[in-house]
């Protein structure tokens, strides 16, 4: 599987890609010379909005996809589509939003030693932990927007499809 290197216009963009399993690079510096030689030293795909920089990415010999800035599902659409990858969610496939490192399923006997609230141990089921930075994910109230624009994003990849 491909990896991107995001641009600053682009963070978001990356954090929904990690969570559908995409890993995906967003770097702390986004001065483009940067990402220029970034993307081509590790062999990323580099993603973009700004038209010069994917240019310039081009004319190197670096892959590159332009991506307006648009509606964030039709964005996780058009990569995935670029990509050819179909847009799903799985547990066992997320990387973390904050650091970009393999989220891993947890129980909730496992979250509990990690010290989970206890009204979040009753609510819920499973967990993903991100090994590196200790983030830990749950299905939460946030979680009917996720599936919304995950959903939406779907409608958009059955357009580009076709």
């Amino acid at each position: 599987m491909a990896k991107l290197l995001i641009d600053a216009m682009h963070i978001n963009l990356g954090r929904w890609l990690r969570l559908l399993g995409v890993k995906t690079v967003i770097p702390e510096n986004f001065d483009d010379n940067y990402l220029l030689s970034y993307s081509k030293r590790l062999k990323l795909i580099l993603v973009t909005a700004d038209k010069q920089l994917y240019q310039r990415a081009v004319k190197r010999g670096i892959n590159a996809f332009y991506v307006k800035q648009d509606d964030v599902a039709y964005e996780i659409a058009y990569v995935m589509h670029l990509l050819r990858k179909k847009i799903s969610f799985s547990y066992n496939n997320s990387y973390c939003s904050i650091c970009g490192n393999k989220l891993t399923p947890i129980g909730r006997i496992k979250a509990k030693r990690l010290n989970i609230h206890s009204d979040l141990l009753k609510r819920y089921e499973r967990f993903l932990l991100c090994k590196h930075c200790n983030k830990i994910y749950w299905e939460g109230s946030h979680w009917k927007n996720i599936n919304r624009v995950i959903e939406e994003a779907k409608s958009y990849e059955r357009l580009l499809d076709q």
